[in-house]
């Protein structure tokens, strides 16, 4: 059985559902649920274990990470994404993303920005093989990626858009720099491990030391806004030596509700005395110490609005 669907024959959402209970019984329909589910987590288990991988061949002693990630409840597919790129030089491109909406529309969005962003990664590695000597320059990769995802958007005609905060990340010397170029997102929780215990800067925060440049979020309504300028994006520059921790997360976590007050929540402060109680862990059970902290704090899955991502290097 098919419904044809037409301007002259509109068909509701409800006669789609009744007609698919015709054809598939409960049962059928909740396998198949079952089977895009465990493939969706074979997606994810395959990022986390390839970021893993990548990282822990970064410099002499590799970077361990932590990774969590759950989609708002009662959808299959997300726009949060987390993404790693290896460029020349052990030049290290990581990418977190958090798009609008939620299911299909999010996750067709969320390939648009991973296709620009290796396209532009791949022309930059195929320019420096031609010259060795060049260097990468930060900025105009991050335009060519802005520019190449928004005409994409364009040509769709979406309206769709992405928040994205790209990080280069460089080992130099006893340390390492990073390099933020932020469209929309919140910077990541900074902690570090000093003579006076476990302290933490806000990268959120404007102060004498530091600077965090943000831009708008990517799309193409936001570029017939804002114009040409809309392709430049602004860095900001961090340098950490010693024993740190940075933790990138996406606004569903922070914005998630309390169940004893719907408009309290969790916050960046509470991410943040996570982050502090939890440093001596291993990183991936520092996570699962901040997801579980934020699920007791909305107290029943089905509060989860918005998509939950959050890694820890």
């Amino acid at each position: 059985m098919y419904l044809q669907c037409s301007a002259e024959n509109p068909v509701s959402i409800q006669e789609i559902y009744e007609n698919i209970e015709e054809v598939l019984p409960p049962d059928e329909i909740i396998r198949r649920y079952k089977l895009i589910m465990s493939d969706l987590d074979g997606v994810h288990t395959k990022d986390r274990i390839g970021i893993k991988s990548m990282l822990s061949r970064f410099g002499e002693e590799g970077v361990e990470a932590g990774i969590g990630y759950r989609q708002a409840y009662g959808t299959v597919m997300s726009g949060d994404s987390f993404q790693l790129f290896m460029l020349h030089d052990d030049i290290f491109l990581f990418v977190v993303s958090d798009i609008s909406g939620h299911g299909m529309e999010a996750y067709t969005t969320y390939i648009k920005l991973r296709s620009s962003i290796i396209l532009s990664v791949r022309s930059e590695n195929q320019r420096h093989a031609a010259d060795p000597s060049s260097v990468i320059d930060y900025q105009q990769t991050v335009s060519d990626i802005i520019r190449t995802f928004t005409d994409i958007m364009a040509d769709s005609i979406s309206k769709d858009f992405a928040c994205v905060i790209f990080t280069f990340v460089r080992r130099e010397n006893d340390g390492y720099t990073f390099r933020f170029f932020n469209r929309g997102m919140y910077f990541p929780c900074f902690a570090s491990l000093s003579e006076n215990g476990v302290e933490t800067f806000s990268l959120n925060e404007k102060s004498d030391a530091w600077h965090p440049a943000k831009g708008s979020p990517l799309g193409s309504d936001f570029r017939k806004i804002i114009g040409e300028r809309y392709h430049s994006c602004a860095e900001s520059v961090l340098t950490a030596k010693g024993d740190f921790r940075l933790l990138f997360f996406t606004d569903g976590i922070i914005e998630a509700t309390g169940i004893d007050d719907p408009k309290s929540e969790f916050g960046l402060a509470r991410l943040e005395k996570s982050l502090v109680e939890t440093y001596s862990y291993f990183p991936q059970a520092a996570i699962n110490t901040i997801f579980t902290e934020v699920y007791d704090f909305i107290d029943e899955p089905s509060r989860q609005m918005d998509d939950m991502t959050a890694v820890l290097l």
